[in-house]
């Protein structure tokens, strides 16, 4: 059964519980709200994770901070969120789905958490403004598509002691910049 928690004066939190959790649904009446803190509790108990589209199109967010309880942000999360430039994803977080930044064409850099062993598919596909992402030890596999079209991206830092990395066809795509990365060079596409 989905229910709505008001935090404050502006936001509109739709959510579901299952055992104790809270899966944030929908953001509502956030229209204008520039920086967004995602509270770590709603009903005294912890939001786990971000729905599919629970923020999709909501182009006045610059920043958003989510919660150390977070373990998993779902299919376009934050899609089309064109003004947001900076996200804080916590260690907690295991997963971030399919297409949860794409068309985030403000977004400028990204540092992945050790938590995350699988960056999915197309996850942050259009981002235009993309310079820099930080991929972790722990990241042991690439989806198809996850950066393509990221063309301002020059810099993706891929540890030494990653040496077996499963990276899916097109998943730099279009990143021209990155031309001089030998680790990421076969999977750049034609261009």
């Amino acid at each position: 059964m989905s229910k709505q928690a008001k935090t404050g004066k502006a936001p509109v939190w739709d959510y579901e519980e299952h055992n104790g959790e809270i899966t944030l649904k929908r953001c509502k009446n956030i229209d204008g709200i520039a920086n967004l803190d995602i509270p770590a509790v709603l009903d005294e108990m912890p939001i786990t994770k971000i729905d599919q589209y629970a923020f999709w199109g909501y182009e006045s967010l610059v920043s958003v901070t989510i919660p150390g309880s977070v373990t998993e942000i779902d299919l376009g999360a934050f899609c089309g969120c064109k003004s947001l430039t900076s996200v804080t994803i916590p260690d907690s977080v295991t997963r971030i789905g399919l297409c949860t930044f794409s068309d985030c064409t403000s977004l400028t850099t990204v540092k992945i958490p050790d938590s995350v062993t699988e960056i999915d598919l197309n996850v942050f596909s259009g981002c235009s403004s993309l310079k820099s992402v930080t991929i972790p030890d722990s990241v042991t596999e690439i989806g198809e598509g996850a950066f393509w079209g990221c063309e301002s991206l020059a810099s993706v830092t891929i540890p030494d002691s990653v040496s077996v990395m499963y990276i899916g066809e097109g998943a730099f795509y279009g990143c021209c910049k990155l031309r001089n990365n030998d680790k990421i060079k076969p999977f750049l596409g034609e261009y």
